[in-house]
């Protein structure tokens, strides 16, 4: 057991120093993942206000993550499927650019499933993509910190390296307005920050220009590009 955690520990740190050979910084340290307490009595079906939780959300900031690298317009859509079970759509453009031509342009799509595993903690839900064998590959902790239906939410996701010793945050600030900053942003941050996680991390999400050309190469053409 102990070589093993050994082990992990030196994969943790063989991890971060590729990262910083690469001028890449994933958000996250050594240790557990924290635990940032999440919205009390929240319900997914809920209509305070005439809304439910559940429709569109654009992320307004949001943590360096992998897989939304170079993705610009992100939001996603969510709707109930049962009482503890929603669909998840996530949507944005993955524009590609090298010295300030733009090579690539296209819509990128990721679908899955948001189930709630502990009915009596409602606003901790899991996350899975793909089919029944990529799902368990691709599964991830959605937790909802606060939101008042209809305007934001802050959500928070963290992977755990093996016994715990080391851990990545991912965290996202949503708002059903596209580009709109919700009124008490500093609040969602401290809230995070309060619960162990840095929001310095953020970053503004670029939610302009959100149309694409069906063809993702045509700037390229435009351009007087060779394909």
């Amino acid at each position: 057991m102990t070589r093993m955690k050994t082990t992990c520990a030196m994969l943790a740190v063989f991890v971060m120093m590729i990262q910083r050979a690469q001028g890449i910084s994933l958000p996250g340290g050594w240790g557990a993942c924290p635990k940032p307490p999440v919205v009390e009595d929240f319900d997914i079906n809920s209509k305070p206000f005439g809304a439910l939780y559940v429709g569109t959300w654009n992320e307004y900031e949001r943590f360096p993550v992998p897989y939304e690298a170079l993705i610009k317009c992100g939001k996603a859509t969510y709707n109930i499927i049962d009482a503890t079970t929603v669909s998840v759509n996530n949507t944005g453009i993955r524009e590609i650019k090298i010295a300030g031509r733009t090579l690539s342009r296209y819509r990128q799509s990721a679908s899955g499933t948001a189930t709630i595993p502990d009915p009596s903690i409602p606003a901790k839900l899991v996350v899975s993509f793909g089919g029944q064998i990529l799902s368990y590959f691709a599964k991830g902790n959605y937790w909802v910190l606060a939101t008042d239906y209809t305007s934001y939410a802050l959500v928070y996701s963290c992977t755990s390296l093996p016994f715990g010793v080391a851990h990545f945050d991912a965290a996202w600030i949503l708002t059903r307005e596209r580009g709109v900053a919700p009124e008490d942003l500093g609040a969602l941050k401290d809230l995070l920050r309060d619960g162990g996680v840095n929001p310095d991390n953020f970053f503004v999400v670029d939610q302009t220009h959100c149309t694409v050309n069906s063809d993702p190469f045509h700037y390229l053409r435009d351009q007087g590009g060779n394909m």
